[in-house]
């Protein structure tokens, strides 16, 4: 396939591509089973029209430290020549192309997912352009658009005080999600604490980040199942398919993942063989918006359920947003609630929860915008492979 032509006259020709790169200290320490994270960052890519609409999205970038400057490489070398002068409103041809050509260079280091996370923000910033020219939010333009979305706050662990999580139910939360893996123990008896604060109506999940072995997660999910787990989020290895299927049987805990699978195969896999309960894509990192429908389209024909996996900023969270509240209804994203700037303070309007929902922002496209401050304090230099 030669790439997609020019459409300058109306303005759909792509002009110019700019990345920034977003880097911030955490506000306290996060934990992950594996580790955690020494800094909190992103990458936003605008694509720039002739007709001046820009397309915002986020490409992830949480690991390893210094991928972000491997983004921005990417984009100003191979990225860049792809697409400048191509039509914008192609959004299924420049994506594949994106994809095709990048694959194989992905596979040859190893590293496929670094595609897939450039194709994300690719997909996602066309998809923004797409629903801008025709008037619409993202919502509206990809199906019947609803004016909120469910989100469950996330980013939480064993060392959450109780003043921290009775601040995010005043702030509207009523879904929590908790980090363990850490401590057998100490998390069993922190879960029964965070149950215990938060009363039985409220949403608990966990997320071991595949920490444990499989006899491990049943171990651990046996002595958490009676505080009412609504799911067990990476238990094991993800690819260890057979693995999730005996934790879920063992367990009767029901079994979350999707946020590494890359791409459509291994994701509907999952979905096909009942390995799991509930599949998560991530808008900046698996693959995009027409990874993420497709993946939606196969767990419908399954019986699986569908929340969106984020944390990284605010821009990834709005897009999942607009797909909950349109073509995939009702499906639960995740929020960073560790007061992380790049989730509050990022966008130039700040983001509204009511009742465990998140509402759906004003305006065409994402409707959103990067705040004036947030450029100021946490963006940082343009380097000479940043496309611009």
């Amino acid at each position: 396939m030669t790439r997609t032509g020019l459409a300058s006259a109306d303005g759909c020709a792509i002009t110019d591509l700019r990345l920034t790169i977003f880097r911030a200290a955490p506000l306290k320490p996060i934990r992950v089973s594996f580790g955690g994270m020494t800094l909190r960052q992103t990458s936003v890519l605008e694509i720039i029209c002739a007709d001046g609409r820009i397309g915002l999205a986020e490409s992830w970038v949480n690991y390893p430290v210094w991928a972000p400057f491997e983004r921005q490489a990417a984009f100003g070398e191979a990225v860049r020549p792809l697409l400048v002068d191509a039509d914008s409103s192609d959004v299924a041809g420049l994506t594949d192309l994106a994809l095709r050509r990048l694959l194989p260079y992905g596979r040859q280091a190893g590293n496929p997912g670094t595609v897939y996370q450039i194709v994300s923000a690719i997909d996602m910033a066309l998809h923004d352009l797409a629903a801008q020219r025709a008037g619409l939010s993202l919502a509206a333009f990809l199906g019947a658009g609803g004016a909120s979305a469910p989100v469950y706050a996330s980013g939480l662990d064993s060392s959450a005080e109780d003043r921290e999580i009775v601040a995010l139910r005043e702030r509207g939360h009523t879904r929590f999600k908790f980090k363990c893996g850490f401590d057998h123990d100490g998390d069993v008896a922190a879960l029964g604490r965070f149950r215990a604060l938060l009363g039985s109506d409220a949403m608990i999940m966990i997320d071991a980040n595949q920490a444990y072995g499989v006899d491990e997660a049943i171990r651990f999910g046996r002595a958490v199942a009676p505080l009412g787990i609504a799911w067990f989020e990476e238990p094991i290895d993800t690819h260890d398919l057979a693995g999730m299927r005996r934790v879920r049987e063992a367990t009767g805990l029901r079994v979350a993942a999707g946020e590494n699978f890359y791409g459509t195969a291994a994701a509907c896999e999952a979905v096909r063989t009942g390995a799991i309960d509930i599949i998560q894509p991530d808008l900046a990192k698996t693959g995009g918006i027409r990874t993420a429908l497709e993946i939606a389209r196969v767990a419908r024909e399954c019986g699986v359920e569908m929340a969106y996996h984020n944390f990284a900023s605010a821009v990834g969270v709005v897009a999942s947003i607009h797909l909950s509240a349109g073509a995939t209804q009702g499906s639960l994203v995740e929020i960073d609630a560790t007061g992380s700037v790049l989730m509050d303070q990022l966008l130039a309007a700040p983001l509204v929860i009511e009742n465990g929902s998140m509402v759906l922002p004003s305006g065409i496209g994402l409707g959103i915008h990067i705040a004036a401050p947030a450029m100021a304090k946490w963006a940082l230099p343009s380097s000479q492979h940043d496309g611009t």
